[in-house]
């Protein structure tokens, strides 16, 4: 999803900027419970245009 937050605290609606193969890693500093949720928006190009579904890859590594 792509909605960013202006200084003013306004918000707009964008299509993503991620690509695939890009990621992003979170480091929990305590232990915490992690929730992954598909945003089901199909009517605002805010989940990109095409609509279709996409894989979703997660790695847990316990130290």
């Amino acid at each position: 999803m792509n909605i960013p937050v202006d200084p003013q605290g306004n918000t707009q609606w964008g299509e993503p900027l991620s690509k695939p193969g890009d990621r992003v890693t979170f480091r929990a500093c305590l232990d915490c419970i992690v929730v992954l949720s598909a945003c089901p928006q199909d009517i605002l190009p805010v989940n990109g245009r095409e609509c279709v579904p996409t894989s979703l890859e997660y790695v847990l590594n316990a130290h």
